[in-house]
């Protein structure tokens, strides 16, 4: 089943002042963005070329978030209206604590060593660049993979929703018009677990508050989409990383790719550019290569968003 949304959806991350390249452009991001005018002419360049749907991950205690969302009511004002798609960290808890990140990544790592090469994933867990832009990942990881251990099976039968921070983080968004909604990559963690229970119960949520498509997010696509293709679970598409240089594709680029073309119908790609690593020209050709027609895009100024349309009018003219 093909997707039915906008080939191209404006993703918000710059806008949060994430750039995927450390914290020196980051902030450069946050300083840029802090100005809601300049946010409101970049949206408006975008729509006024196409674009109509913007991707938001809920962050409402954020300033940038606030701004953002300040933009786009300023912009509805003068008839500029975009379509704002959702993308909602799942709060996962096990009884009164919330799931720790870095243990839940070496839980990633204990369960995708089962079936891959250990020493080629420590290197790819280790050495992805789009990984080593979070504060102290290597580092901090190590740490974890050195003196830490992965969730167990016990600890997965604990595995609850915040629905009371989940609500929040969705009703964020309740005057925009919403495409479809995405759950965050802790649908990587539900899948690894086998708590598709969960994730069902999530949809489901989702579907009662009004949303028609659901999809889901995963940074190991290579590992979570032949689990919930297996699995007889109802979900619209796959929001993943799709670029030339494997750039947070898991457990590797070969074994995500291979996923991920069985779906391709229903895959919104992200990171296409890999965080500003990759020429727009190749990052589009390798989204055509792969028969992937979906895709979200991130700019910062102007001239990358120039730059970007560009080069999707020449790659993508001839790709229906």
């Amino acid at each position: 089943m093909k997707l039915e949304i906008p080939r191209i959806i404006l993703g918000a991350q710059p806008f949060l002042g994430e750039s995927y390249q450390g914290e020196e452009k980051n902030s450069v991001y946050r300083i840029r963005f802090s100005n809601v005018y300049y946010t409101v002419e970049l949206l408006r360049k975008a729509y006024e070329s196409g674009l109509n749907t913007v991707s938001v991950m809920s962050m409402p205690g954020n300033e940038l978030f606030k701004k953002l969302l300040e933009a786009l009511r300023l912009l509805k004002k003068e008839d500029t209206v975009f379509q704002v798609a959702p993308c909602i960290s799942i709060p996962l808890k096990l009884e009164d604590y919330p799931v720790d990140d870095y243990r839940r990544w070496l839980t990633y790592f204990d369960y995708e060593c089962r079936y891959f090469d250990p020493k080629e994933l420590e290197k790819k867990y280790l050495k992805d660049p789009i990984l080593l832009t979070r504060p102290n990942w290597r580092r901090l990881f190590l740490q974890m993979m050195e003196g830490g251990k992965p969730y167990n099976q016990e600890d997965f039968e604990k595995i609850q929703v915040d629905f009371k921070l989940l609500e929040n983080r969705v009703s964020a968004f309740e005057e925009f018009e919403k495409p479809f909604i995405n759950l965050g990559s802790e649908c990587d963690f539900l899948a690894m677990t086998g708590r598709l229970d969960i994730l069902n119960r999530l949809i489901e949520w989702l579907k009662s508050k009004g949303f028609s498509r659901v999809l889901i997010s995963s940074h190991h696509a290579g590992s979570t989409i032949p689990i919930i293709e297996n699995s007889g679970l109802k979900i619209d598409g796959y929001v993943t990383p799709v670029n030339p240089i494997g750039a947070l594709m898991l457990p590797t680029a070969e074994e995500a790719l291979k996923a991920i073309r069985l779906v391709a119908d229903r895959v919104v790609a992200i990171k296409p550019l890999a965080g500003g690593r990759v020429n727009p020209y190749e990052a589009f050709n390798f989204l055509t290569n792969n028969n992937i027609k979906h895709f979200m895009l991130g700019v910062a100024s102007l001239e990358e968003l120039k730059a970007d349309l560009e080069a999707v009018g020449q790659v993508f003219q001839t790709f229906k």
